[in-house]
């Protein structure tokens, strides 16, 4: 897990660096291994905290969080932002294919995420709270 925040991390500085955002990492043990397709865990987390880096308000101090915790074999890595949230009615949509408030989104990366999380026996789920910020919520069996 942390060899592919890392990675993010390293794929993102410029972004977080321009936009001036504070990027965290948080509890992350060096130990906790996963069984699962790298550069697929690799590209949820990227779309996961791109999703987070475009809806920062400019206009306050900005942060990103990434931060783990382990319970029954399993690990959830949370990514929390302080962006502009997502609405109730959105929240409920946000999977089904091609919804967007993007200007130029497709509408499939989140649903494409939770299908390639739900392949590795996980789930992917989401908490927001408008004008405070969404935490993505990436669960998956820990390897035995």
């Amino acid at each position: 897990i942390s060899l592919i925040i890392d990675e993010m991390k390293q794929n993102l500085k410029l972004m977080f660096d321009k936009q001036n955002i504070k990027f965290e990492i948080e509890n992350l043990e060096d130990e906790i291994f996963i069984y699962g397709d790298y550069n697929r865990l690799n590209q949820v987390l990227l779309n996961i905290v791109k999703n987070s880096i475009e809806a920062i308000d400019k206009n306050k101090k900005s942060y990103i969080k990434i931060y783990t915790k382990l319970k029954n074999n399993k690990v959830k890595i949370y990514v929390e932002d302080n962006g502009v949230g997502i609405s109730k009615e959105n929240l409920k949509k946000i999977s089904e294919p091609f919804f967007t408030t993007k200007q130029n989104g497709t509408g499939l990366g989140v649903l494409l995420s939770k299908e390639i999380i739900t392949a590795h026996n996980g789930k992917l789920e989401y908490t927001s709270k408008e004008n405070f910020g969404t935490t993505a919520i990436i669960t998956l069996p820990l390897y035995e």
